[in-house]
């Protein structure tokens, strides 16, 4: 018998098993899933979220999440990203004010490609500059850089203490959601169903890199991903987590 925790797809409990831990991520990728209900209020009436922010690789060597606490529909978008050596600095924006967004506070994951002139073999030092204040974070080195970026194969990592950063590929608009975790064969996988896309949703045609939060315990080092028929095996990145 495992004693692993399984854990739902909702990501509501993740905010306080979160908070305290540092790590970092990169830039243009959205993502990250949606609230439920609860009374909704545009981004200039929220309260400042927690500093609290994490970081980690999700994908080797190309592209990281950061982690931050707000309103789970309003995920922080990426306004710029500049790195060179061994430093990346983010600056996150919340969604325009326009935007509905729900009163709750969830952890949300960003993705961030990270520049080319940055030398991920060696440790590096994520800056992201969120709510007026900026932290600054220590992400270790990539394992192995990836050999080729463009190969848009999902990867992941964690980017927190109990949260892995999924990343799939598809229109940027329409990020995947979890719909449950169960255990899988072993005591180190998971396996992850998506929910089935609304066929009505408004999703761009956009081909893009996604950033998906699911909840995990420690130690999960492979996530069998089930997305409708297909079912993928995806080795995960620990990060130090």
């Amino acid at each position: 018998m495992r004693n692993r925790l399984l854990v739902t797809a909702s990501v509501l409990g993740l905010a306080a098993l979160l908070s305290g831990c540092a790590t970092t991520a990169s830039t243009s990728p959205t993502d990250s899933p949606s609230a439920t209900a609860a009374p909704t209020e545009t981004p200039d009436e929220m309260a400042v979220a927690p500093a609290d922010i994490t970081v980690g690789w999700v994908a080797n060597g190309t592209m990281i999440g950061i982690v931050t606490t707000g309103s789970g529909s309003c995920v922080p978008a990426v306004m710029t990203v500049t790195g060179e050596g061994d430093t990346i600095a983010v600056a996150l924006t919340d969604p325009e004010l326009l935007q509905p967004c729900t009163r709750d506070l969830q952890p949300r994951v960003t993705g961030v490609a990270v520049p080319p002139e940055v030398d991920v073999t060696n440790p590096v030092t994520v800056e992201v500059t969120y709510n007026d204040a900026t932290t600054n974070l220590e992400l270790a080195a990539a394992d192995e850089p990836i050999a080729d970026a463009t190969a848009m194969m999902p990867s992941a990592g964690y980017v927190g203490p109990n949260a892995i950063g999924l990343v799939t590929y598809g229109s940027s608009t329409c990020v995947p959601e979890v719909e449950s975790t169960t255990a899988g064969t072993t005591d180190e996988s998971l396996v992850v169903t998506l929910l089935a896309l609304d066929p009505m949703a408004p999703c761009t045609a956009d081909y893009a890199p996604r950033v998906t939060l699911v909840p995990a315990d420690a130690g999960v080092k492979t996530l069998t991903v089930v997305d409708g028929e297909t079912s993928t095996d995806v080795e995960v990145l620990a990060n130090g987590f």
